[in-house]
């Protein structure tokens, strides 16, 4: 009776990283069965080769890890880090997976037609803004279910952060990030920007998130609230750490990972740009012998 008792109460007091991953309870079924029909959806529809079937399927894997996997039911222990992952994959890696997926490959914009400047402002600040909002309403929500303070944020339980359901956050968030590409790849001449444009569009965004991580990590260290917190949240944390722990790698998802998927495309698209023109020079030239002959 008393082996019983002690195992009932590890279960439900303690459990171990690897436990809470296995644990049938914190994965999703009905958004794995919607993952499985929008993945079939596409390739019957588009009928993609190899690769932009494999893009959708990851940009469909992160989608579930965001809204099905453990990793959702984590921000119950009062983990901001977790909330963070969340945001950079549903802002910065999904879209651009979602973009390459439908769209191929990015082609450089050969018309001369002008993209409206307030079109690219919207879609920027669209963008930017779903980062910084999406963090304070997520620090907010977690500091009023928890009773902690959050980068320097402490709510209320009545507070309207507790009213918005998470799941509605980050699919707003998801447009925007979506919204937010679109001045890069979309095929539209009115509203694709050019690539030496586009790398600054991007570039600007990276100093954007880099200055928000940056904000949560160091605000971790400079709040004595944060310092005089014990470990998040309960025995039952499976990944326990303390809250400036929890806040420094919170800024750190931010600020890294982040930036280095906005450099990453920058660098992309300028390669592709220098590849394109270097192709047209070739054809240019070969036109002129040509001619000359």
């Amino acid at each position: 009776m008393v082996v019983y008792f002690l195992l009932c109460l590890y279960n439900t007091l303690i459990m171990s990283f690897e436990e809470y991953i296995f644990w049938s309870r914190n994965w999703s079924s009905a958004w794995a069965v919607a993952c499985f029909i929008a993945l079939g959806v596409f390739t019957i529809w588009f009928r993609p080769g190899w690769r932009r079937f494999f893009t959708m399927l990851a940009a469909i894997l992160g989608i579930y890890v965001v809204f099905g996997s453990p990793l959702n039911h984590l921000l119950e222990f009062g983990l901001h880090s977790m909330a963070m992952i969340q945001h950079v994959v549903i802002i910065m890696l999904v879209p651009l997976l979602l973009w390459i997926a439908f769209k191929g490959e990015y082609i450089p914009k050969q018309s001369e037609v002008a993209v409206k400047r307030n079109f690219v402002l919207l879609a920027w600040f669209a963008g930017t803004s779903s980062m910084w909002i999406a963090h304070f309403l997520s620090a907010a929500k977690i500091s009023a279910e928890t009773g902690l303070v959050i980068c320097g944020i402490s709510a209320s339980s009545s507070s309207f952060a507790v009213q918005i359901p998470n799941s509605l956050l980050l699919g707003v968030v998801l447009i925007a990030g979506i919204f937010f590409l679109t001045p890069v790849f979309s095929r539209n001449p009115k509203h694709q920007i050019r690539p030496l444009s586009a790398v600054i569009y991007l570039f600007t965004a990276c100093v954007s998130c880099s200055l928000l991580g940056l904000w949560v990590a160091f605000s971790a260290g400079a709040s004595q609230a944060v310092h005089a917190a014990p470990l998040l949240t309960t025995i039952r944390n499976p990944i326990p750490m303390t809250l400036v722990q929890d806040q420094e790698l919170a800024g750190m998802i931010m600020w890294v990972p982040g930036c280095v998927m906005y450099v990453a495309t920058s660098v992309y698209i300028a390669l592709t740009w220098l590849e394109e023109t270097k192709h047209e020079k070739i054809i240019s030239e070969k036109e002129v012998i040509q001619n000359r002959k």
